[in-house]
C-alpha cells in the first residue's frame, strides 16, 4: 500500500540522520510506503494426519513430513499386501499413495502413523481387553550375524557373562529389509603404552593422549596369535584405568589335540550337526552332512568336552568348513613384543542398490557413538522434538542385548557407565559391576577391508505376518481403551492415559499424542487403509515338490574321450555315484565334488533376489541354469564361471527352478537344485467386511468428533458399487436409541457426523512400480489422499471456511469405478462427495459432511467452527490467572472482535458488515468474578448457512473450555 503526501509549499522535514539532523526538501510531491495492518494470525488448518500401513518407520508414533522424499525416508516406499481375488492383481497399502496426493494437490505439511501388530501393542489389548496375543501375527525385525565380531554380554539373571555372535537388528519391524547386507571393518589407532600395571579385572598404563572412557583397546601379543580386549574405564592422574573384556588365541596354536569330536552350530541356525575339528595351518571342522546353511563370512560355534571355539567360514568343501579359530583363553598383561591400539568399526549397508557407510562406531558400549548406541526407529523419533521425518539408522544393536545389559546394570546398582566407572578400582568394585562394565563387541575377525556381507538370517514367517499385518481386524486400528468408547468418553480417558498414566495410546488413537511442533495439531485426519477388504493366506505355492534335478552329463565316467567301446557293457544303464575305474578311463577323470545351492526361503515380492553356492572343489567352474518349470525341462544356462553368488533383478512373478553344477577339466559333478517363488504378496484378498469398515469408520469419526480438532475423510473398498456405497452410509447414520456402540452412534452422537466426509470412488494415477518391465503401470487409490491435499492447500491460501471443491485433481487419469451417471442424484442426495470427470478433468463436485443437520451440511461450516474453536482456545489461554475484572474482559472482547474482522475482511462470513457476520459478548452471571470464571459467546453467520452458530468461550481458574451450539 502506497500513501501519496503533497508538498505543494515549502515544508521543512524533520529525519533521523546521523550526520544531517534537518533537511530541507522543495515543494512536489513524495511517495512514502505505508505497511499494511499486520492481520491477526490464525491457527493453522492445513495440517494432515494419515494413519495406515507403511513398509518401514516407527509404529504408533506420528511422524511429521513435509514432503514425498521425507516421507520415503522414513517410511519406505509401497507395501505389497495381498493378491485381488479377482484380477490377480497386487494390493498395496494406501497410505503411500494418499502422501503422494496430498503433496501433489497442493499439501504443504502431514502427520503420518504407522500401524502394525507390535508386541507391546499386543500387550496393551492383553491387558486392557483380556485378549489373548496373536503371537503369531506380531510384527518382527530382521536380525543380522556380523561376520567378523563376537560379542561379550551378561549373563540372563546374574549367570556367566559369555562371549558369543554379534547381532545387529533392522532399525524397525517388517519385511524392508529381507535384501539388505551388512558388513563391517575396523579403523586402527596404534598408541604405545607405558607403565603396563595389573589391576583387581583389569590394567593401568600411562595416558598417551586421545583415549577417552568407553574406548576399546586391542593387544595384539604373539604375532596375531593372541588378541586381548580391554575397555578404557577412565583417565585419571595422567594414567588410564581399564578393564579387560576378553582374550582369544587361535587355536592352530595348541596342537596337543589335532583332532577332536564335538558339536557345532551355524550362527543363525537352531540346529546342531555332530562335527570333527582339525587343528593345523588353518582350522576346519567337518559336520556330518552338508548344508546350504554354511557360507562364508558365517561363524561356526564347537564344543568339545567343555571347550569352545569360534570359526570365521573362509572356504567350504562340501560339509567342510575351513578358516581362522579361536578359543577364549585367560586375560593377564601383555609380555614381550606386543601392539596397542584403539579401534572403531564402521558399517556399510547395501539396500535396493543404495550404499551407507555409519562410521566412528566405538564397539565398547560407551555412551557415545558406539554400536550400543544404535537405537530402533521406535526410541529415535521417540521424543516429541526429534519426531520429523529425517534420515534415521537402518540398523540398531540387538534389543535383546541391550536389555542383558540393562539387568546387569541393574543387579550392580547403576544406572549408567559413569556410575560403574567411578567404582572401579575400588574395594566395593565386584563381579556384579564387572560383568556389566566390560560388556563389548570383539572384532576379533575385521580387519581394514570390508568383510564379507551378512544377509538377514533365514526367517520361517511370511513377509505379511513380520509386516505385522496378516490379521485384518479391528483391533490392528484400534486402542483397547478407545476402541468402543462414545465420542464424549475418547478425550477424557485418552487424556488419562496419556497425561496421567503416561502410556502410548496405540492404533489411530495415538494421532491424539501429536505435539504441536514442529507442525502444529493436524486439522485433516484420514486412515486410507480402513478401505482395504482383508485377506487371508493363499494356498501352498507348489514349488515345494520340486521333481529331481536330473543328472548332469557324466558320459566320462564310463568311457574315455578317445571313444572307445566300454569294457563292462552290461553296467551300460546303471545310474553312476561315480567315475567306473573297472574301464579305461581317461587318466584325469575324477569324481568332482559338487557345490550347494541356496536361494530364498520365502516368496520374493520385489522380484530381486540373490543366489548363493558353497561347497565346490578349488578352481571349479560353476555352470547355472534356470527353467520355468519343476522338471527342468528347457533349461537354460544363466552362469558360468568362478563367482559363488548371482543377483537376479527385474524377475517377473512366477516359480523360478535353479540347479548348479561344478566342473573341471571336463569332470562335472552332481547337480543341486533350489526352487524360488517371485510373488508380491502370499496372502489373497477376501471380500470387504461391511460390519467391520462401519465400525472402523465409527472410531474414525468419533476420535475426529471427540478431539473437536479434526475432520475425517472416509473412503470405501474399490470393490463399492453405488448399492454398497449407499448401504454404508446409512448404516454410518443409523442412530440407536440407547448409548452408542462400536458399530451404532447413540442419540447424544447425532452432530459427530458433522467431523466426517465420505469420498467416492477410488481414483486412477500412474505409477512406476512395473519399471523394471519398462511397461506403463496404473494403480489405483481411495481419493480421500488428494481430497486432503485440497482442502489443506485451500485453507492455507484462502482459508479453511472456503468449500474444499470443484478444483482440478492432479496426476489422476481416470477413476476405478466409474460411476454410472443414473446413480450420481443418488449418491449426492445421500451426500456421498464425488469425483467425476469434467471437460476439465477430475474435480470433487460435493464438500459435504454426513451430517443430517442442515446447519452442519457444508465442509466448509465445520471447519470454520473448528477454527474458531482454535482461536479462542489460543487467544484464551493468555488470559488463564489474570486478573478477572472488567479490563481483562473489555480486552479479551476488543482481541476476539479484531481477530474476527480480519476474517470477516477475508470472507469467512455472509454478513455484509461486521455486525451481521459476528457477535462477541460477555455473558455476565452471578458469581462469575467470585468464582475465577469469565464465559463470552461468539455468535458467527458463516458464508454458507443463513443462520447464527454459536460458540461460547468459558474460563474458570485454570481451565479453558470452548463448547458449540446451534442459536
Amino acid at each position: 500500500m502506497w500513501r501519496w503526501k503533497s508538498l505543494s509549499s515549502p515544508t521543512n522535514v524533520w529525519k533521523w540522520n546521523k550526520s544531517l539532523p534537518v533537511e530541507t526538501r522543495l515543494p512536489g510531491i513524495s511517495i512514502e510506503p505505508v505497511l499494511p495492518e499486520r492481520p491477526s494470525a490464525l491457527p493453522r488448518m492445513d495440517v494432515a494426519l494419515f494413519a495406515g500401513f507403511a513398509a518401514r518407520g516407527p509404529c504408533n508414533i506420528a511422524i511429521a513430513v513435509d514432503s514425498v522424499a521425507a516421507y520415503e525416508t522414513c517410511f519406505g516406499g509401497d507395501l505389497p499386501l495381498a493378491r485381488d481375488r479377482d484380477s490377480r492383481e497386487t494390493l498395496y497399502a494406501n497410505v503411500p499413495a494418499a502422501v503422494r496426493g496430498f503433496f501433489a494437490n497442493g499439501g504443504r505439511r502431514c502427520w503420518v502413523l504407522r500401524l502394525a501388530r507390535t508386541e507391546r501393542h499386543e500387550a496393551r489389548w492383553t491387558e486392557v481387553a483380556g485378549r489373548a496375543p496373536f503371537e503369531d501375527d506380531i510384527a518382527s525385525s530382521n536380525r543380522f550375524a556380523i561376520g567378523g565380531m563376537l560379542c561379550r554380554l551378561p549373563g540372563l539373571e546374574g549367570g556367566d557373562s559369555k562371549v558369543g555372535p554379534a547381532w545387529l537388528e533392522a532399525s524397525s519391524v517388517g519385511s524392508w529389509s529381507d535384501d539388505m547386507e551388512v558388513s563391517a571393518r575396523i579403523a586402527q589407532f596404534p598408541f604405545i603404552a607405558r607403565g603396563i600395571r595389573r589391576l583387581q579385572f583389569g590394567l593401568a598404563f600411562a595416558d598417551p593422549g586421545g583415549l577417552t572412557a568407553g574406548d576399546l583397546i586391542e593387544f595384539v601379543v604373539d604375532a596375531g596369535m593372541v588378541r586381548r580386549y580391554a575397555k578404557v574405564v577412565r583417565i585419571e592422574g595422567g594414567e588410564v584405568l581399564a578393564i579387560w573384556c576378553a582374550s582369544l588365541a587361535r587355536t592352530s596354536r595348541s596342537p596337543a589335540l589335532p583332532v577332536q569330536d564335538g558339536t557345532a552350530q551355524i550362527v543363525g541356525q537352531s540346529k546342531r550337526y555332530d562335527a570333527v575339528l582339525t587343528e593345523g595351518a588353518q582350522t576346519s571342522v567337518t559336520l556330518e552332512s552338508e548344508t546350504s546353511e554354511l557360507q562364508e563370512g558365517r561363524w561356526l560355534h564347537f564344543w568339545s568336552q567343555g571347550e569352545s571355539v569360534w570359526m570365521l567360514v573362509e572356504r567350504i568343501d562340501g560339509a567342510k568348513a575351513h578358516g581362522p579359530a579361536w578359543q577364549q583363553v585367560a586375560s593377564r598383561l601383555p609380555r614381550g613384543r606386543f601392539t596397542a591400539r584403539k579401534v572403531s568399526v564402521e558399517l556399510r549397508i547395501d539396500l535396493n542398490g543404495v550404499r551407507r557407510e555409519v562410521t566412528g562406531l566405538n564397539p565398547g558400549l560407551s555412551a557415545g557413538p558406539s554400536l550400543h548406541a544404535l537405537v530402533t526407529d521406535d526410541e529415535y523419533y521417540g521424543d516429541d522434538s526429534r519426531r520429523h521425518a529425517v534420515p534415521g539408522p537402518a540398523l540398531c544393536s540387538s534389543v535383546i542385548e541391550r536389555d542383558r545389559v540393562a539387568d546387569a546394570m541393574e543387579r550392580a546398582g547403576a544406572t549408567n557407565f559413569n556410575a560403574l566407572a567411578q567404582l572401579f578400582g575400588s574395594a566395593a568394585f565386584g563381579q556384579a559391576h564387572r560383568d556389566a562394565l566390560r560388556a563389548a563387541w570383539l572384532p576379533i575377525g575385521l580387519d581394514t577391508q570390508f568383510a564379507i556381507a551378512a544377509a538377514a538370517a533365514p526367517q520361517e514367517r511370511d513377509a505379511l505376518a513380520r509386516d505385522g499385518l496378516s490379521r485384518f481386524d479391528d483391533s490392528l486400528f484400534l486402542d483397547p481403551a478407545l476402541a468402543t468408547l462414545t465420542t464424549a468418553q475418547i478425550m477424557p480417558v485418552a487424556e488419562r492415559i496419556r497425561d496421567i498414566e503416561e502410556a502410548q495410546l496405540t492404533g489411530i488413537h495415538a494421532g491424539l499424542d501429536t505435539p504441536d511442533r514442529p507442525f502444529g495439531i493436524p486439522s485433516i485426519f484420514a486412515v486410507p487403509d480402513a478401505a482395504q477388504p482383508g485377506w487371508h493366506e493363499a494356498p501352498g505355492d507348489g514349488i515345494r515338490n520340486m521333481a529331481d534335478a536330473g543328472a548332469s552329463p557324466r558320459a566320462i565316467w564310463r568311457d574315455h574321450d578317445g571313444g572307445c567301446h566300454a569294457l563292462l557293457p552290461l553296467g551300460e544303464g546303471k545310474e553312476l555315484s561315480g567315475p567306473d575305474f573297472g574301464r579305461f578311463l581317461d587318466c584325469g577323470t575324477r569324481l568332482v565334488e559338487g557345490p550347494i545351492l541356496s536361494g530364498p526361503r520365502l516368496a520374493v515380492r520385489d522380484g530381486s533376489f540373490t543366489l548363493r553356492w558353497s561347497g565346490g572343489a578349488l578352481g571349479a567352474t560353476f555352470v547355472l541354469e534356470e527353467s520355468g518349470s519343476a522338471d527342468f525341462a528347457g533349461a537354460t544356462e544363466i552362469y558360468r564361471g568362478p563367482a559363488r553368488r548371482l543377483d537376479r533383478t527385474n524377475m517377473p512373478e512366477g516359480a523360478f527352478f535353479y540347479r548348479l553344477y561344478a566342473e573341471i577339466g571336463g569332470n562335472v559333478s552332481a547337480y543341486s537344485a533350489v526352487a524360488v517363488l517371485v510373488r508380491a504378496a502370499t496372502f489373497d484378498s477376501i471380500p470387504a467386511d461391511a460390519a467391520l469398515l462401519r465400525r472402523l469408520h465409527l472410531a474414525t469419526i468419533r476420535m475426529a468428533a471427540g478431539s473437536a480438532d479434526m475432520f475425517a475423510l472416509l473412503s470405501m473398498p474399490q470393490q463399492y458399487r453405488s448399492a454398497e456405497a449407499l448401504r454404508h452410509v446409512n448404516g454410518l447414520r443409523h442412530i440407536s436409541d440407547s448409548a452408542g456402540l462400536p458399530d451404532r452412534l447413540g442419540r447424544s452422537e447425532e452432530r459427530t457426523l458433522s467431523y466426517a466426509a465420505l469420498y467416492h470412488p477410488w481414483v486412477t494415477y500412474r505409477t512406476d512400480r512395473n519399471e523394471r518391465h519398462r511397461t506403463a503401470a496404473l494403480a489405483s487409490c481411495p481419493a480421500d489422499g488428494i481430497a486432503a491435499g485440497q482442502m489443506s492447500r485451500t485453507a492455507a491460501e484462502r482459508g479453511s471456511w472456503i468449500a474444499p471443491a470443484n478444483d482440478l485433481f492432479v496426476d489422476i487419469v481416470g477413476l476405478s469405478p466409474a460411476i454410472p451417471a443414473a446413480d450420481q442424484l443418488l449418491l449426492y442426495s445421500d451426500r456421498i462427495n464425488m469425483v467425476l470427470r469434467s471437460p476439465r478433468g477430475f474435480v470433487l463436485m460435493d464438500a459435504d459432511t454426513l451430517s443430517t443437520e442442515s446447519e452442519w451440511q457444508q465442509i466448509s461450516v465445520r471447519r470454520l467452527m473448528m477454527l474458531l474453536r482454535r482461536l479462542a482456545l489460543v487467544r484464551g489461554e493468555t488470559y488463564v490467572f489474570e486478573p478477572n475484572g472488567d479490563i481483562m474482559r473489555r480486552a479479551v472482547e476488543r482481541d476476539l472482535t479484531m481477530a474476527l474482522g480480519d476474517m470477516h475482511r477475508r470472507g469467512a462470513f455472509a454478513g455484509k458488515t461486521p455486525a451481521q457476520s459476528f457477535r462477541v459478548a460477555a455473558d455476565r452471571r452471578a458469581g462469575d468474578q467470585d468464582n475465577g470464571r469469565m464465559v463470552f459467546e461468539i455468535g458467527v453467520a458463516p458464508s454458507q448457512p443463513l443462520r447464527f452458530l454459536n460458540v461460547r468461550l468459558v474460563q474458570q481458574g485454570g481451565r479453558l473450555t470452548v463448547a458449540e451450539e446451534a442459536a
